[in-house]
């Protein structure tokens, strides 16, 4: 039985181990339920450890009773309010279409070979990164309640063709949708500021001050299938001030109150589409093609990719552990002009 432990405030705290979860590395991770009782005296003691017992006792079979769906369901109910509610809608997703197959499982009889040939079947209908997420999902709710993850291999599907405009096709699109400021303005925002969609639909004119625009929200479909703002951004490293040039910065709108753009992502994408379509563009792409041509530009102005990530707002390994923190404001400055001149010169009104 786990023994309490007095707290620097009086009270009396009892963990008991309750399972695992994954961790962003992918290791698994050791998790505990906590148990508090405010009473300082060795009553209050007793009372802890009593409450701590019980639910490890009602936890007892909890493992090798539950299904692969009730494992899933579990991990989702306990995580809504720590995660986004896009992400929280695409595990739903997941649970309804994907884990169907093996569902009714019992984690404890679950086998290598199973687990595998589930995930073989979600091939090719779902691309590669989708069955990444859902594994994902899975390993971390069977760890959660008790089980062991499963290594299984996922298969590769076909690289999609992606193409990142030019200068010149971008003077195509921005002449044609001179008319219309909603998406004008969008454009500009990703194209030159690199925002991405939900990041762009949350703007309010209180993020704008001069030439700069602060991005710390995000509009995003939660598990109702409502468009939402999010209080933050993609991740952590989306939290950031983007600075416009003036030539760009002039061409935008700002309400006196409301979004700034008043439409929600896929109806940008959408509108982003059929703008595309008719402008005379040869070659079709998408709207987040707009930030892969903001990092073309920038890696051909010789920008270090440390001050792209960072105007970005990307985040990965090598740049969490070894480039990101390099940064140095001054360079990242220099950088910053050098891209705006660019920008300015080419698209300025």
């Amino acid at each position: 039985m786990a023994t309490a432990k007095k707290l620097p405030s009086g009270s009396w705290r009892c963990q008991v181990f309750s399972g695992y979860e994954i961790d962003d590395n992918g290791k698994r991770k050791k998790i505990y339920k906590s148990f508090t009782v405010k009473d300082p005296s060795k009553k209050g003691k007793k009372e802890c450890e009593r409450l701590a017992a019980e639910w490890a006792i009602s936890q007892q079979d909890f493992g090798d009773n539950i299904t692969v769906y009730d494992a899933v369901r579990k991990y989702i109910d306990v995580k809504e309010k720590a995660l986004s509610p896009s992400t929280i809608r695409g595990y739903e997703l997941y649970l309804k279409k994907r884990i169907v197959p093996i569902q009714s499982e019992l984690i404890p009889h679950l086998t290598q070979t199973q687990v595998q040939r589930w995930v073989n079947s979600l091939y090719p209908e779902c691309s590669h990164k989708y069955i990444k997420n859902v594994v994902g999902l899975f390993n971390s709710a069977v760890a959660y309640c008790g089980g062991h993850t499963f290594d299984v291999a996922i298969p590769s599907s076909a690289k999609p063709f992606l193409h990142t405009p030019c200068d010149d096709e971008m003077k195509l699109l921005l002449n044609h949708i001179q008319d219309r400021p909603e998406l004008l303005t969008a454009v500009l925002l990703a194209a030159f500021g690199s925002m991405r969609r939900g990041e762009i639909c949350a703007l309010l004119p209180s993020d704008f001050s001069g030439n700069r625009v602060r991005i710390s929200k995000s509009m995003v479909l939660d598990k109702d299938n409502f468009w939402v703002i999010k209080p933050t951004p993609k991740t952590d490293e989306s939290n950031r001030t983007v600075v416009l040039p003036p030539e760009i910065m002039s061409q935008i709108v700002i309400p006196s109150h409301g979004r700034v753009v008043p439409l929600h992502p896929e109806q940008v994408s959408n509108r982003f589409r059929r703008a595309v379509r008719s402008c005379g563009c040869e070659t079709k792409f998408r709207f987040h093609d707009l930030r892969h041509y903001y990092v073309s530009i920038a890696h051909a102005l010789g920008v270090p990719d440390a001050y792209i990530m960072e105007m970005g707002g990307w985040k990965t390994d090598n740049v969490m552990k070894r480039v990101y923190r390099d940064t140095l404001p001054d360079v990242m400055k220099a950088e910053q002009e050098k891209l705006n001149a660019h920008f300015g010169e080419v698209f300025g009104a």
